[in-house]
């Protein structure tokens, strides 16, 4: 019988975990880490990091951020949805999409957004299924504030 995997909300206790989980685009660092997980040993209310755990392991994730704003109501910005190749096709990513934009309408988030690359067709088609809609012409500009290698 296959084991299932359960999707939580990490907190600081999960630092170990989340240090130990390959489902990042690298290695965690403990330093960031922590200040994502809450670095009072606290929940962090506007960092938020869903898991997906099989067998105490991490096999995927959603980030996101909690964004005020004095004109509009809080929004949620979903930085990053990954599944490790092994456990995709299962529903994991739906789950972990539900999770995150739950969390955020817990925090009073009145709308949420992500982005992702035009070529993704997979997050592009998990997105329209659970009521995503496209925008239409957005451009993205970024800046390489520490001058790191692209």
């Amino acid at each position: 019988m296959q084991e299932a995997w359960h999707i939580r909300e990490a907190g600081p206790s999960d630092l170990e975990l989340v240090l130990q989980a390959d489902v990042f685009d690298g290695p965690a660092r403990r330093d960031w880490a922590r200040r994502t997980l809450g670095p009072d040993g606290q929940p962090d209310p506007r960092n938020l990091l869903m898991l997906a755990i099989l067998t105490k392991a991490v096999v995927g994730f959603a980030s996101g951020t909690v964004i005020d704003h004095p004109d509009k109501p809080p929004t949620l910005f979903i930085n990053e949805l990954g599944v490790n190749a092994p456990a995709q096709r299962q529903g994991i990513g739906r789950a972990l999409l539900q999770a995150i934009r739950a969390a955020g309408r817990a925090r009073g988030c009145q709308t949420s957004w992500v982005t992702t690359e035009a070529a993704n067709s997979a997050a592009r088609a998990l997105y329209r299924a659970e009521g995503g809609a496209e925008t239409p012409d957005i451009v993205m500009y970024d800046w390489n504030e520490a001058g790191l290698p692209r």
